[in-house]
């Protein structure tokens, strides 16, 4: 059975150290150049084993 996650459902919430509330939740649609963003950061890295071998610029590929 495949399970769907509801956008920006609040899984967990708790205090930092330093008084910071933070909160972890599921993505939201408008997280998605962020994400996109942090992904591609990632891409650039030498030293970070990382499935990805290039940019993307969010649209699909074209040809498939």
């Amino acid at each position: 059975m495949v399970r769907m996650f509801r956008h920006g459902k609040i899984i967990s919430r708790f205090t930092a150290k330093n008084g910071e509330e933070i909160i972890l939740r599921y993505p939201k649609m408008g997280d998605v150049d962020g994400i996109l963003n942090v992904t591609n950061s990632l891409v650039a890295e030498p030293d970070i084993k990382i499935i990805f071998t290039k940019k993307s610029n969010g649209k699909k590929n074209q040809n498939g």
